[in-house]
């Protein structure tokens, strides 16, 4: 009785699952089967974030296994009911495998082959199946293996020489343009795939843009009470890249760029149930600069991460006040960073535009006028360092030594009639204590510029300027 009575209950909840309205239609549809309508079922009592975690994660489990989900679960049942345990290791050894070469052979992190573990026991846990085992010992010294491995091998910032690599060894359009996309934008992964021909129409109805900003919600702020956008700037090298690819998307693949809410990167052949033109996930663009990396010979490790690194890093040493760099990414600062700004799009462009330089694939090469500016720049500050040369001659034939603060501040009296802040003193006792002033004349002809204030403070800023 106690048998017939559970098939009733589950028979009667399978009905109401296939009778009821489903707001997870994107999901359901994927695959079919009595398993995966359950798995639905239990999904639509979690967060909209952890949903969609899970379902990214357990449809790459069963197309690279190739499993459907009824298969899968039949599967697993069998081993567990065995009568020889081996059968249970074998089914450990199967499923743990999985996990490990998500760190060993996609180089992925240890937190994509845990996921990966979550979403597969929530599909099991929903069909009434506990696995009676878990990541082992050797994932979690994979784990140390993965976390030294960035430390050592700088995975947490990409490098333009190495993503000019990447570039060149792919030859499919889509995998450069998301790649640019990546170094361009500072969005992450999963942003990136979630973007539509919509967010970037403009690129589309004016050939002649050469820098963009678009907004767009962060889908990791998508759970706060008030989510933060992200107000994306992309510059040349992104949107040269992304008009090739939408020109292959069309011409190869058949696929329309006047439908707004059609995926911007997806899917570029049929295997399983993917067609070409369906969304991809952030595990495609991950796995596939995964292997161009191997493929380009590339050692230091680089991830679709640290791209999002870069972009801040640089930015940041390019002088772009970190307020600017979090609206760009959607970031809420902490301390002096959460400082509310409102900048205007076009103040944020110019922003975007001063730290270019520092992500660009490429130097840009000034124009004539703007050489000849900066020469005769060059000339005028090479005369506005004979007052270095003289404070330098001053102490070597007058004191043997550096000037003490103090004495630092009676020079300038003398000198200018004022009194230097600290900061100025301190720039001002640097040069005077490493005699810097041939230095400075070197990088001068090599392209720097310095820059003056009040005739003290000197600003070293690199111009790539081909001079």
């Amino acid at each position: 009785m106690l048998v017939i009575g559970t098939f009733i209950t589950g028979l009667t909840y399978y009905i109401k699952i296939k009778m009821s309205g489903n707001p997870f239609d994107e999901y359901e549809t994927t695959y079919e089967g009595e398993s995966w309508d359950y798995f639905i079922q239990d999904m639509r009592n979690r967060p909209a974030s952890t949903r969609r975690v899970y379902y990214l994660y357990i449809t790459t489990f069963f197309d690279e296994l190739g499993y459907e989900p009824d298969e899968f679960y039949e599967h697993v049942k069998e081993q567990l009911q065995g009568e020889d345990r081996r059968t249970i290791k074998a089914l450990e050894n199967e499923i743990i495998g999985y996990y490990k070469g998500i760190i060993t052979d996609k180089e992925l992190s240890y937190t994509s082959a845990q996921n990966t573990e979550n979403a597969v026991n929530a599909f099991l846990k929903a069909n009434m199946i506990d696995l009676p085992f878990r990541l082992s010992q050797s994932v979690n010294d994979l784990k140390r293996t993965h976390e030294e491995s960035f430390k050592v091998n700088g995975k947490n910032k990409a490098e333009i020489e190495n993503i000019k690599k990447l570039i060149e060894y792919t030859g499919e359009p889509r995998n450069i343009s998301a790649i640019t996309f990546l170094k361009d934008s500072g969005l992450r992964v999963g942003d990136i795939v979630r973007l539509k021909i919509k967010h970037i129409q403009p690129i589309i109805d004016n050939p002649d843009l050469d820098w963009y900003l678009f907004k767009i919600t962060p889908e990791k702020n998508l759970s706060q009470n008030d989510p933060l956008e992200a107000r994306v700037c992309i510059g040349k090298d992104a949107i040269k890249y992304l008009k090739i690819w939408l020109e292959h998307r069309e011409t190869k693949y058949g696929l329309s760029n006047s439908d707004p809410q059609a995926p911007l990167y997806c899917a570029v052949y049929n295997r399983g149930k993917t067609r070409i033109g369906d969304p991809i996930i952030p595990n495609a663009i991950t796995t596939t600069i995964a292997n161009i990396r191997k493929k380009a010979g590339i050692n230091t490790g680089i991830s679709p991460h640290s791209f999002r690194k870069m972009f801040s890093t640089n930015l940041l040493y390019a002088g772009v006040d970190e307020r600017y760099i979090n609206i760009m990414q959607g970031k809420r600062g902490k301390g002096t960073q959460g400082v509310y700004i409102q900048p205007t799009d076009q103040e944020l462009l110019e922003q975007y535009k001063k730290g270019y330089p520092g992500i660009a694939l490429e130097p840009e090469t000034a124009s004539k006028e703007e050489v000849d500016t900066l020469k005769q720049q060059l000339q005028e500050f090479k005369q506005r360092l004979e007052k270095y040369e003289n404070m330098s001659t001053y102490l070597i034939t007058e004191k043997g030594r550096p000037l003490t603060p103090e004495e630092t501040t009676k020079w300038r009296k003398q000198q200018y009639g004022t009194e230097p802040t600290a900061n100025t003193q301190a720039k001002t006792t640097e040069i005077i204590e490493s005699d810097k002033v041939e230095q400075i004349a070197e990088l001068m002809e090599q392209g720097y510029e310095i820059a003056f204030e009040n005739g003290s403070k000197v600003i070293m800023k690199l111009h790539q300027n081909g001079f």
